[in-house]
């Protein structure tokens, strides 16, 4: 073999380590990409039930908690308890709608088990219950579960 033959095989040798290392090096990134998008696709397939979900995560929920909705509403002033609209902003009963026009305004939060208390413009002391399962919840719950790699059970 002369040095001219000797040097096309050694570059033709050196060129295949190279190509075969390159896709070694590729097959590995690739697997390791791989594990990262099954890592990704385990966080976001955590399940968790519904009434955990509030019961652990209520206040990062709360504040996708809005709209109006009906609530149970007792009024301390009357002894009675009505089924009145509320206005609801991040989980706080900030009207209600006596259903004659009037509007009364509060700040009462409302807490994970679906109760609030508050006090109106008035002064007068009212105490309120929002349906758990009402539509607003329920979109707050799946909003929150979405962003933070939950599925609802």
């Amino acid at each position: 073999m002369n040095i001219s033959s000797r040097a096309a095989s050694s570059l033709f040798v050196l060129c295949a380590v190279i190509l075969l290392g390159a896709g070694c090096s590729g097959s590995t990134q690739s697997t390791s990409s791989d594990s990262d998008d099954q890592a990704s696709a385990n966080e976001a397939t955590q399940t968790i039930t519904r009434s955990d979900a509030i019961d652990q995560y209520w206040y990062q929920i709360a504040r996708n908690v809005n709209g109006t909705a009906s609530v149970q509403a007792y009024s301390a002033l009357s002894g009675s308890t009505y089924a009145l609209d509320a206005d609801i902003s991040g989980a706080y009963v900030d009207a209600i709608h006596n259903g004659e026009g009037d509007i009364l305004t509060f700040t009462a939060e409302i807490r994970e088990d679906g109760t609030a208390s508050g006090t109106d413009q008035y002064g007068n002391t009212w105490e309120f219950t929002l349906d758990m399962s009402a539509p607003i919840v329920e979109s707050a719950v799946q909003s929150w579960a979405g962003e933070n790699g939950y599925v609802i059970e």
